[in-house]
């Protein structure tokens, strides 16, 4: 019995270049124009901030979760996309108030800074 082996036509997907496995901060000041008051100061400060600050870690931790980085893999259409289009989109559509993202922010600002002091009480 013969067996037919078939080739697929269709080539694989190219992997983005500008897909990560979560949210880049690289593309933190391409997210400044999409929306008005509180969010373009909010990005503004954490565009300045150091890159091992609280506010960047934690506007990564906000991205990742609103773009939801955790479930993206290399064939779906965000990744195939990448992430600047996936955050621009995201942040475009999103339902809440510039206050509401900035409160959320502000949680997951919170979050970080629990995290690192609650290390730095485990690392003494």
């Amino acid at each position: 019995m013969r067996t037919l082996v078939r080739h697929s036509t269709v080539a694989d997907p190219v992997p983005n270049p500008d897909t990560e496995l979560l949210f880049p901060p690289r593309i933190i000041p391409d997210l400044e124009s999409l929306r008005d008051g509180p969010w373009r100061s909010l990005v503004r400060r954490v565009t300045a901030a150091p890159p091992a600050s609280p506010e960047r870690t934690a506007f990564v931790l906000l991205m990742a979760r609103l773009n939801n980085c955790a479930a993206c893999h290399a064939g779906s259409y965000r990744a195939l996309q990448g992430c600047t289009r996936c955050s621009r989109q995201s942040i475009l559509r999103r339902k809440e108030s510039d206050e509401e993202l900035v409160a959320l922010f502000e949680a997951a600002r919170a979050e970080v800074e629990m995290t690192e002091s609650s290390g730095r009480d485990q690392g003494s």
